[in-house]
């Protein structure tokens, strides 16, 4: 059997933003988004998705926790799949003091274990800076127990929250899971890291992890998942460049098939400011 993953960061409802917009007419905007990307894990017949900066709106805290609310990016996702993969979720920080902003992973086949934890020193949600990852173990038939991260972490060089002090936590903890049955921990998302820098290198070079993608696209270590300019990037780069990775921890008996760039232009269609990654493996 094919077990395919799919990772994504969704931009917490900035796509087409115009000034004035309330609201309402912000989600009610976002609805073709929605709708293509459920629309194309129904025809890819995904197993898993990650999915970052899962965006809903502040004011609903009130009401209901995150992840209950209407506004819920991942939640319009999941209805739009027909309600066919379960989801967990949690949230890092406020984005843009609008949106209470996390990571949410969606399956098509049964969780049997769920957690989420910062990575972050600062684990307040008023610091943006601040990183919670959600966690899900997928029981995938004929596969065995496969352990998924979603993943969206900070910078390199950053003088708050280096990159490598939240990598270190996160592969503590995605030790701590593995264990007998596993046959598979994937760390998957948006990882602010740029292919061939020395983030990277610090993730593919220290005999933990593998680029699937890049064993899949030999040639294709400079792929880019983001354009010129994104939010977060402003003074970092000049180029396009790949920072978004499904990287899977070294002992797992998974093989990839294929590895895509998928929301662009010419495949899928633009969907966020990320293109995110489709993967397919195999036991």
């Amino acid at each position: 059997m094919a077990f395919g993953i799919l990772t994504l960061n969704l931009h917490s409802y900035q796509e087409g933003k115009r000034d004035g917009d309330s609201i309402a007419e912000r989600i009610r905007s976002h609805t073709p988004i929605f709708e293509r990307i459920a629309s194309t894990i129904i025809e890819l017949d995904v197993d898993v998705v990650c999915l970052q900066e899962v965006g809903e709106w502040r004011e609903e805290l009130e009401t209901r926790p995150y992840g209950q609310a209407a506004s819920n990016a991942a939640r319009h996702i999941q209805q739009r799949t027909g309600n066919a993969y379960q989801l967990v979720q949690d949230w890092s920080h406020y984005a843009w003091n609008t949106w209470r902003e996390g990571t949410a992973v969606l399956s098509k086949w049964p969780i049997r274990k769920s957690a989420s934890r910062y990575v972050t020193h600062n684990q307040t949600k008023t610091w943006w800076k601040s990183r919670n990852i959600t966690m899900a173990q997928v029981d995938v038939p004929t596969i065995g127990l496969v352990n998924l991260f979603s993943v969206h972490t900070g910078w390199w060089d950053d003088p708050d929250e280096p990159f490598q002090a939240q990598f270190d936590t996160l592969a503590a903890w995605a030790d701590e899971e593995d264990g007998k049955g596993i046959v598979g921990t994937f760390l998957c998302g948006d990882f602010n890291i740029p292919a061939g820098s020395a983030g990277y290198t610090y993730v593919v070079g220290n005999g933990r992890y593998t680029d699937p993608y890049l064993q899949a696209n030999p040639n294709g270590m400079y792929d880019a998942t983001i354009g010129q300019h994104i939010d977060g990037w402003e003074g970092r780069q000049d180029d396009a460049q790949r920072i978004d990775y499904i990287f899977m921890k070294y002992g797992s008996h998974l093989k990839v098939q294929s590895a895509n760039i998928i929301f662009t232009e010419s495949r899928y269609g633009r969907v966020s400011d990320h293109a995110g990654i489709y993967a397919v493996f195999s036991a």
